[in-house]
């Protein structure tokens, strides 16, 4: 006998969406398919109407965590017992955010400091990747293998800073040597790198150049986080991952060209992942001019219709395998507080939506 049956909704499947029934016993999801007259469960629940989908997972959000985007605000995003309300709203049940660690930090002490921090705080499940920041000690590393252990097998790495310097603003960039080091040792222990993928070259001296020609408008962003330093980062990382044998997950992943690189990637058996955001497949760099056109930038930038073609096809095909937010919860008025190419506010506010606007978009 069942615990528990769902009848009568449209269920999404990996194989499409139907008229099934749920049948569920425990906490484990123990039938779906046609409707048997026949079985008998503790509750039945009528969802007549009602799209049923598996609990969803917010891979990319960023809580509880200072805006390097606009230093001088001194402002910090939103906590769990905030953001989580609208996810479990939207039909999210698990959120992975990131525990940064600086060169003066010690990894554990700062997983335990931040895993506290969500403690009874959260409405939905929680894990975080390790973020690897700056200027590491080598002995950092070491650490990987017992973090892995501790449940914690993905570190998130920076290729480049982002932003330009500012006295308020640390380094993010993890140098080419000790990315490899990572693989390395994620490779051994059978961890995951994430990897935020821009060559770093080419974003410093966009913004060189275009401080220096005048161009310091918001709406040059994606003149900035082009498509080739997309496409340079994530070809010279796929060949470190290769050669250190580590599989990579990319984040937010923006343009064709990524898309392109993973695909051959996988169609040479590596494992390598791509994720990207729903307002990197919903908008353009032309929604930049518009006048809350801010509210959908998130670094690295919007792109062009042949981007969201190419997102569109590698999500429902292969080539990107989960839609992701970059959850960076603020105020309307803080998301609009940078006008410029170096402190237009990045990340976004669409936990609770996403799922929504994934299952319209896509059926």
């Amino acid at each position: 006998m069942l615990d528990l049956m769902i009848r009568n909704g449209e269920v999404v499947t990996p194989q499409g969406v139907g008229r099934w029934t749920i049948g569920i016993r425990g906490e484990q999801i123990a039938y779906v398919g046609i409707d048997d007259p026949s079985m008998q469960a503790g509750r039945t629940i009528d969802a007549k109407g009602k799209i049923v989908v598996p609990g969803g997972i917010e891979p990319h959000a960023h809580l509880d965590i200072f805006d390097l985007t606009n230093p001088d605000s001194g402002r910090s995003t939103l906590g769990p017992e905030e953001d989580t309300r609208g996810m479990a709203f939207g039909g999210t049940t698990t959120h992975l955010d990131f525990c940064f660690v600086e060169p003066s930090m010690e990894i554990t002490k700062a997983i335990e400091e931040r895993c506290a921090r969500w403690k009874g705080n959260s409405y939905v499940d929680y894990s975080f990747h390790v973020g690897l920041m700056g200027a590491l000690p080598l002995k950092t590393f070491d650490q990987l293998a017992d973090v892995i252990k501790q449940g914690f097998p993905s570190f998130k790495v920076f290729t480049t800073d982002v932003l330009p310097p500012h006295p308020k603003r640390i380094s993010v960039r993890l140098d080419m040597g000790r990315i490899q080091l990572a693989m390395e040792r994620a490779a051994k222990n059978d961890g995951i790198m994430v990897v935020h993928a821009e060559d770093d070259e080419l974003v410093q001296f966009n913004y060189e150049r275009f401080a220096a020609e005048g161009r310091t408008e918001g709406h040059n962003l994606h003149l900035v986080h082009t498509k080739l330093s997309e496409e340079l980062a994530f070809e010279r990382i796929i060949r470190v991952a290769r050669a250190s044998g580590a599989a990579v997950y990319f984040v937010h992943t923006s343009a064709r060209e990524g898309v392109e690189a993973v695909v051959e990637a996988r169609g040479h058996g590596l494992p390598v992942y791509a994720e990207t955001l729903h307002q990197y497949a919903l908008f353009t760099a032309d929604d930049y001019k518009k006048p809350r056109g801010f509210c959908h930038h998130t670094y690295p930038s919007l792109k062009y219709p042949d981007d969201h073609k190419a997102l569109w096809q590698g999500l429902v095909n292969d080539g990107v395998s989960t839609m992701a937010t970059d959850e960076f919860p603020t105020t309307l008025e803080h998301k609009l507080l940078g006008k410029r190419i170096d402190n237009v506010t990045g990340g976004n506010l669409g936990a609770e939506a996403r799922m929504g606007i994934t299952y319209t978009e896509v059926w």
